[in-house]
């Protein structure tokens, strides 16, 4: 199982945007991502801000559980052999750890995410556009390669320089479930 302290920044931004922020720097052609949100029908996870999904690229499956935490989001993932939660004993008593039993887990939303990326000192942009049951939209996310005392300022410069305003972006999973109407506002 890998663990990893996710460090990211994020903001929405409108189709123009994501188009001219495309053409300005050297993203890569764009990668098909479909992450599927799993949780309890009371939505256990969701609680206490915790996010899980399996992400599919082609025919790989990466299961991820994201957890708060005071500095970033601490992120397990397990590659999976197949698109279920219960194919891997690593996931099972993960969630249990949580106190949360795998076979009252269900899907809750789906998103399919198209996203390109460009690596600078300090970390990766990436530029997604993400698809819901019901709407479209389209987001910066610039995740750090680790903990750096300049990355903030220069992801709000770099902001700057292509005139981006910044927008508050809810999680991916939390937009989610807004969309389908799983929670409200």
């Amino acid at each position: 199982m890998k663990r990893n302290l996710e460090i990211e920044y994020k903001t929405l931004i409108e189709r123009d945007t994501f188009d001219a922020f495309r053409n300005a720097l050297f993203f890569s052609a764009p990668v098909k991502q479909v992450n599927e949100y799993f949780d309890t029908e009371d939505l256990a996870l969701f609680k206490k801000h915790i996010m899980c999904r399996i992400r599919v690229i082609d025919s790989y499956y990466e299961f991820t559980l994201k957890i708060p935490q005071e500095d970033g989001v601490m992120e397990f993932e397990v590659v999976l052999d197949e698109n279920k939660l219960e194919s891997s004993n690593k996931v099972i008593n993960l969630l249990e750890s949580h106190s949360v039993d795998v076979t009252e887990m269900n899907k809750v939303a789906t998103s399919t995410t198209f996203r390109s990326t460009f690596d600078d000192q300090y970390g990766t942009w990436c530029l997604d556009e993400t698809h819901f049951d019901n709407s479209v939209d389209y987001e910066i996310e610039y995740e750090l390669f680790g903990p750096h005392e300049k990355a903030y300022q220069h992801y709000v410069d770099t902001l700057d320089k292509y005139n981006i305003p910044f927008r508050k972006a809810n999680p991916k999973f939390i937009r989610a479930l807004l969309d389908n109407q799983r929670i409200n506002r």
